[in-house]
């Protein structure tokens, strides 16, 4: 009997802020069928790593110094159409975000991305064919 190869989801996170970069890697790696490989602190250091690393989704805070989140993924999808990108956001910029859309691959408000990251990803990748675990924050930070 051959055993069905799983095709691990290379996610780069890319956030200025550290306590959240780490959290949100920490708890997204804990989903089977997730490879987190990297994190960048900036929108510079995201574009770079994307060429570097080669992941399937990026997950972009929106909110950073000197390159935004959506300068950042427009360079991203302007060399890498594949590479899905995610921007996400402490404010709730509802029609900035909408406009993103044209040429982004989806939005969530940083609130709710413990429990709209997965379904994202799920609609995002469906031929992938997860089983993902519910996973609450504290399971993140070893609680």
């Amino acid at each position: 009997m051959i055993a069905a190869q799983i095709t691990l989801l290379r996610v780069l996170f890319v956030d200025d802020d550290p306590l959240i970069l780490d959290r949100a890697s920490q708890w997204l790696a804990k989903q089977p069928g997730i490879h987190i490989v990297g994190q960048a602190t900036s929108g510079e250091e995201g574009v770079e790593a994307v060429f570097l690393l080669k992941p399937d989704l990026v997950v972009m805070d929106l909110s950073m110094p000197t390159m935004r989140g959506h300068e950042a993924s427009l360079e991203i999808k302007r060399r890498s159409k594949a590479t899905t990108v995610m921007l996400i956001s402490k404010n709730n910029h509802e029609t900035f975000i909408e406009s993103c859309l044209h040429y982004l691959d989806g939005s969530l408000p940083k609130d709710d991305q413990y429990s709209r990251l997965i379904p994202l990803i799920l609609a995002l990748f469906p031929e992938r064919g997860f089983t993902f675990q519910r996973l609450t924050l504290g399971s993140a930070a070893g609680a």
